[in-house]
């Protein structure tokens, strides 16, 4: 074991070779996973209108920005920065 290491046990790399580490990482995954829906349900509850309103404006743009790369193109600056201003007026609303 090298002296970087922060603890005696195992570093991250080792633990995720065990068992053990890969009984961990899921269960991390799965923690993250119940806390992320978790949060998703309060967030929608809350601003639930205003993130319809912001899904709408960022498919706009996504729709026009990957149009444009399947022909090789990009969008012209006014473009983004009209999305980004739409956006943000949005997101103060």
């Amino acid at each position: 074991m090298g002296m970087d290491k922060e603890c005696d046990c195992c570093c991250e790399e080792e633990k995720e070779e065990t068992m053990t580490g890969m009984a961990i990482k899921v269960g991390d995954q799965a923690w993250m996973a119940v806390l992320q829906r978790k949060f998703e349900a309060r967030l929608e509850k809350k601003m639930g209108k205003g993130m319809e309103k912001l899904a709408d404006i960022a498919f706009e743009y996504v729709s026009k920005y990957y149009s444009a790369s399947m022909q090789g193109k990009t969008l012209p600056k006014s473009e983004t920065d009209a999305f980004e201003k739409k956006l943000n007026d949005a997101m103060k609303a």
